[in-house]
């Protein structure tokens, strides 16, 4: 028996029993139409929680269920089995979307009749500043906190959060106390320490790097110091990108390849990605449906099994929604429900006469006023009559005057009071609906007030001076603070003060005070039995010489004539139990005497399995229910190719086990036997809930960092640098301010689709394809993970073969591909300037100013002067003229 909460209207057993027999004026027991059902008592009023068997409600349509049980769920439709007459409840098809309220679950489907396998939301505003959370009813919210943070800076300390933003502290003080160096501040990466021109030590200049000259302090003579990621000095080569450890983390900004800060799909596609369709954007999306977004895909077609009788459905061709069809007039058939005055057709016309309800020729309104009516007054009789009104005669009762409804917005009309005249009043704060654009903090009438916080300027309720001085003040001197101040004192607070000496009336008893030194503490003195008078405490039980001997009485002690065991056990002794006599006595019970105390009720944990109890209804007593596909756990051997229906939750997460990416990857015939050949069949087609699945890179790696599909992830979770299926992936595809980013075809063959010849084999391996601008192939060696004789990692020297790179290993500066023990001609003399030859791309600092110009296969060599690249001579150069370099 299906049993669904009832919240309508509520309805007796009895009265179930009794809509079934009662006589329908054609014969007894008859239930022909919705109208012959009678209506529930007035008193059949369930208590909270109380639910009705939909399969014990009668019925004669679909439309009568629905009406009696209108929420069953999102995933299940009610109808009326026309054979038994009695409402039943059917499960929607499964992957139909739905929405089980919670707001915290999208893309939610029905399965099997449970709205389930959805996807949580992500609230995120990417504001350091904001507590980000997910309540089921109200949906994400974004509530503004007090505390530390970060505002990109790094020449500031001490950022904090202040309604919602992130606002700059102090400056960074950066003085290092050595006056042989020039302190600054740089916002990417922070203080910078460089040798000071003005500390110049003895003889420096005189060609000879001495004992005490250093690179530091006179690299004229000594050349110039190594430029060391790690030192501890952010050199004007080395950058946030370059040197993380001397120059700190870059500062977020868009296309850093990190959805940071403010960014959003919105004001950063590059770093967030692109916006996901929204509903009522005007375009039906792959994820949305008529179901999910009626105002982009338009309404549903209705379907006959969905639980709703319309469009073109009827109970001819569809009684699940509609109901069996009921006997009509028309059929030939006089039916028990028909009669000459409903259904003249089967039953033939019923003679005229006055009462028929029917005003036939002879009949008038004088001659017959129950079926032709009374006799209205003449409208311009100058009277109002009873049966007229300033709608049908104004000439006598006069013009009506303006109503709701009349189609006309009068003057004291609104949208508010007469929507039907006026229209629907366009939403705004104070019209008890949160509207889009509305908060808790914008409109707390409609939206609810924010939840309360320390630091909202407000001492609510649960908050004190103690738990929250900046809201309620600091604490005033109070009893326990351990001050014995202001009005404290030894009565009013013996923590602080002290406990008082003893003394008359303070409500002890003691120090030589007796009920007559002093009554107040201790009480007046009792009376005494024997001094002739009845009183205080004293009775005919425990005075009998003031109050008289006691007449008897129940609880004497005596069991006096009048008394027994059953009027008064106390003095005549218990009865003795007798089981039968149809009292649960003292020592009887459900067990020992069933006649008199009733048959003991099942009790799930009396480690008894009765009648009744489960496995799943009372574990502690049947024992546990083994593992089964089905029992919504994803037990033991179970895994998403055994029993999707339980570890259907770990498909679409990239760390799972289970993870479709991984299944793939591991044995992509495994999921033919279901999906089909090309997994656009058999069973169920994967195209069915991921449209475009075949072509989307992320669908099984990447997806973390960028939107290329690009680890990581990889294909088993990776997301590591260290591990060679993630490595330096994020970095070549980026741009940064060393190069441009980089195509992934620049270092494999990219497939069109999940089926491409060589996407999947057997080794596990992505090959690598390596061919640089020199048209040299270079090489990749999987065991040691290193890329080797490829121009971008080379010198940029005619002459190089390519250089090498550990694609695992740490980020590279220009050291790492230009040395100066491989700098040839007279680089080492020049080299403290860069732009000085190169100022296509690199600026007065020596760092990339242009990285389009950088890696790209050219020797750019200019600036003011005249280069000839077959002589390599300078000429028409203000420093030396005409050289050769």
């Amino acid at each position: 028996m299906v049993r669904v909460p009832y919240r309508r209207i509520a309805v007796s057993f009895t009265w179930l029993l009794l809509s079934v027999s009662f006589t329908a004026g054609c014969g007894a027991g008859a239930v022909s139409s919705p109208d012959d059902l009678p209506p529930p008592p007035a008193d059949a009023t369930p208590a909270p929680g109380d639910d009705v068997a939909l399969d014990d409600w009668p019925c004669v349509d679909s439309m009568q269920c629905q009406a009696a049980f209108p929420d069953v769920g999102p995933c299940r439709f009610v109808y009326c089995d026309q054979q038994v007459g009695k409402c039943k409840t059917g499960a929607s098809k499964d992957f139909t979307p739905c929405s089980d309220g919670d707001l915290c679950i999208k893309e939610s489907v029905c399965v099997s009749g449970e709205c389930a396998l959805g996807n949580p939301v992500v609230c995120d505003d990417s504001n350091p500043c904001t507590t980000d959370a997910c309540d089921a009813a109200a949906g994400c919210s974004f509530l503004p906190f007090k505390g530390d943070c970060e505002d990109g800076d790094a020449c500031t300390s001490g950022d904090s959060c202040q309604e919602g933003v992130c606002l700059a502290g102090p400056p960074l003080s950066c003085d290092d106390g050595d006056d042989c160096t020039d302190d600054s501040c740089a916002p990417a990466w922070g203080c910078v320490h460089l040798p000071s021109a003005s500390c110049v030590a003895p003889g420096c200049g005189d060609g000879e790097c001495s004992a005490e000259e250093t690179c530091a302090g006179c690299p004229a003579d000594c050349g110039e110091c190594p430029i060391l990621c790690g030192d501890g000095i952010c050199s004007p080569t080395e950058d946030c990108t370059a040197c993380l450890d001397d120059c700190g983390p870059c500062p977020p900004s868009c296309g850093d390849a990190a959805c940071n800060g403010q960014e959003t799909c919105a004001t950063c596609a590059t770093d967030c990605g692109d916006c996901p369709p929204a509903c009522g954007d005007g375009k039906c999306g792959a994820d949305e449906s008529c179901a999910s977004c009626t105002v982009d895909c338009g309404s549903c077609p209705p379907a006959c099994g969905d639980g709703k009788c319309g469009g073109t459905e009827t109970c001819s061709n569809c009684p699940m929604d509609c109901g069996e069809c009921l006997p009509t007039c028309g059929d030939a058939v006089c039916n028990a429900a028909e009669n000459c005055a409903t259904c003249p057709s089967d039953c033939a016309q019923c003679p005229p006469s006055c009462g028929d309800g029917k005003c036939n020729a002879a009949e008038t309104c004088a001659t017959c006023e129950t079926d032709c009516g009374g006799c209205p007054p003449a409208c311009g009789d100058g009277t109002c009559g009873a049966d007229e009104s300033c709608a049908s005669c104004a000439v006598d009762c006069g013009a009506c005057p303006p109503s709701c409804g009349d189609l006309s917005c009068n003057a004291a009309e609104t949208c508010s009071t007469c929507p039907a005249d006026c229209g629907a009043c366009a939403p705004f704060c104070g019209d008890g609906k949160c509207n889009a654009g509305e908060s808790c903090v914008t409109c707390a009438s409609d939206c609810a007030a924010c939840p309360a916080y320390c630091g909202d300027t407000k001492c609510n309720a649960g908050e004190t001076c103690s738990s929250c001085p900046a809201d309620c003040g600091n604490c005033v001197p109070a009893c326990g603070d351990g001050k014995c101040a202001g009005t404290e004192n030894c009565i009013t607070c013996t923590a602080d003060c002290g406990a008082c000496p003893p003394y008359c009336g303070d409500a002890k008893c003691g120090n030589g005070e007796t009920c007559t030194t002093c009554p107040g503490d201790c009480g007046g003195c009792p009376p005494s039995c024997g001094d002739g008078k009845c009183s205080g405490t004293e009775n005919c039980a425990t005075c009998a010489a003031d109050c008289a001997a006691c007449p008897a009485y129940c609880g004497d002690t005596k069991c006096n004539a009048a008394e027994t065991c059953t009027s008064c056990p106390g003095d005549c002794g218990t009865c003795p139990v007798v089981c039968g006599d149809t009292k649960c006595d003292a020592g009887e019970t459900c067990t020992t005497c069933p006649g008199d105390c009733g048959a003991c009720p099942v009790v799930c944990g009396d480690t008894k399995c009765d009648a009744g109890e489960t496995c799943t209804t009372c574990p502690a007593d049947c024992g546990a229910c083994p593992p089964v596909c089905g029992d919504g756990k994803c037990n033991g051997a179970e895994t998403v190719l055994s029993c999707h229906k339980d570890c259907a939750p770990e498909w679409m997460n990239k760390v799972a086990q289970g993870f479709h990416g991984r299944a793939l990857y591991k044995d992509i015939n495994s999921c033919k036997p279901c999906h089909g050949a090309d997994l656009a069949g058999g069973v169920k087609s994967c195209d069915a809930c991921h449209p475009g699945w075949k072509t989307n890179c992320n669908f099984c790696h990447g997806g973390l960092d960028n939107q290329t599909g690009a680890p990581p992830y990889g294909v088993d979770g990776e997301n590591l640098k260290t591990q060679i299926q993630v490595g330096a992936h994020t970095l070549h595809l980026a741009a940064n301010t060393k190069k441009i980013a980089y195509a992934c075809t620049t270092c494999h063959v990219v497939p069109t689709d999940i089926f491409s010849p060589g996407h999947i084999d057997a080794d596990g391996i992505a090959e690598v394809t390596l061919t640089d601008c020199k048209g040299k192939a270079g090489t990749y060696s999987h065991a040691t993970a290193t890329c080797a004789t490829v121009y971008c990692h080379g010198n940029g020297k005619a002459t190089s073969t390519g250089g090498s790179a550990v694609w695992t290993g740490t980020a590279l500066n220009c050291n790492s591909c230009h040395p100066s023990a491989q700098l040839g001609g007279n680089h080492n003399d020049h080299s403290s300037n860069c732009s000085l030859c190169h100022n296509k791309t690199a600026s007065s600092s020596s760092v990339i100013s242009n990285p389009a110009n950088h890696i790209n296969c050219v020797r750019d060599v200019s600036g003011n002067f005249t280069y000839n690249p077959t002589t390599h001579v300078c000429s028409n150069n203000a420093c030396h003229g005409t050289e050769t370099w």
